[in-house]
């Protein structure tokens, strides 16, 4: 997962987790994504999803 600049395209963030799958669930004013473990190349069950919600980007000022 990258995050970037609006302004620029530069990157600002970057996550690397090949033992995870994120989701985007909302990016208007707050930007919020879903992450799910993945188990021997195929998404697990209930356990394993994590909540993040990203500060500090461009939107939330």
């Amino acid at each position: 997962m990258q995050g970037k600049s609006l302004r620029n395209g530069e990157i600002t963030q970057e996550i690397k987790d090949m033992s995870r799958t994120y989701r985007l669930l909302g990016c208007d004013k707050v930007v919020a994504l879903e992450s799910q473990l993945l188990r021997t190349g195929s998404l697990g069950s209930e356990e394993g999803h994590d909540l993040y919600i990203l500060a500090g980007h461009e939107a939330s000022y």
